[in-house]
């Protein structure tokens, strides 16, 4: 019988059983911002460059594999068994968050290995790193509790980026102190923050301001999953 720890295993080996779609979603990012990093585009534009393959890949990734296990009624399914939605939704997450996370650990490594920050930017790059891929894949569980097809998870996910890009600064600076306000309770901001901290340009804030937001935002967002989750899992009529 299935149990709540399989459903973790299921989604990682999954993943892993075609490894040569692995490997291109691992080099293709990397390959992109390493050549970003030895050229010539600013580095502000790296950092946000970096920001947006977190948002795209969390939130469409996430956005559809899970309606694709509903359009395969993986989710009806759940009524007959022992396992409590909750649980099955939160492995899910920890899946698509793990996965992302290994993803794009070599341009984290490369990151680091090329900019030597100091011990402390180091750990509040990886929190905010795991912020924003957490915040990414709740954005896709959200998008995909909306939606009832892939057409749909693409509009709501382009129209939602919308937002998420102008509020972070991803693309373009912060210029006053409402933007700046803004863009504290945002984890993407972090990210690029954190970015520009270890390429050694001008940051907005400390690296225990950026940590402790990030932890803040984390247990928020994995509150929310637990909220949205019975929209997620109901059965179709």
């Amino acid at each position: 019988m299935m149990t709540p720890s399989n459903i973790f295993r299921k989604e990682i080996i999954e993943t892993l059983r075609n490894r040569k779609l692995v490997a291109i979603k691992m080099v293709f990012p990397f390959l992109i911002v390493l050549s970003m990093l030895m050229g010539t585009p600013p580095l502000t534009a790296t950092a946000g460059l970096i920001t947006m393959l977190v948002v795209f890949i969390g939130v469409f990734g996430t956005g559809i594999g899970i309606i694709k296990e509903k359009t395969d009624g993986m989710f009806n399914r759940i009524i007959v068994t022992p396992l409590t939605p909750r649980r099955i939704i939160l492995e899910n997450l920890l899946a698509g968050v793990v996965i992302e996370f290994v993803q794009f650990s070599p341009i984290l490594i490369a990151v680091i290995a090329i900019f030597s920050p100091s011990p402390e930017w180091i750990i509040s790059l990886f929190l905010s790193m795991t912020a924003a891929v957490v915040t990414a894949n709740v954005i896709g569980l959200i998008i995909s509790s909306l939606s009832s097809s892939m057409g749909e998870v693409h509009l709501y996910s382009a129209l939602s980026l919308f937002p998420v890009f102008a509020t972070s600064g991803i693309f373009t600076p912060l210029k006053n102190s409402v933007q700046v306000y803004l863009a504290f309770f945002s984890p993407f901001a972090h990210l690029k923050q954190a970015l520009l901290a270890v390429f050694g340009k001008p940051y907005i804030w400390a690296w225990h301001s950026i940590a402790a937001a990030d932890l803040v935002m984390i247990a928020i967002l994995l509150v929310l999953t637990l909220i949205i989750t019975p929209r997620l899992v109901r059965v179709s009529i």
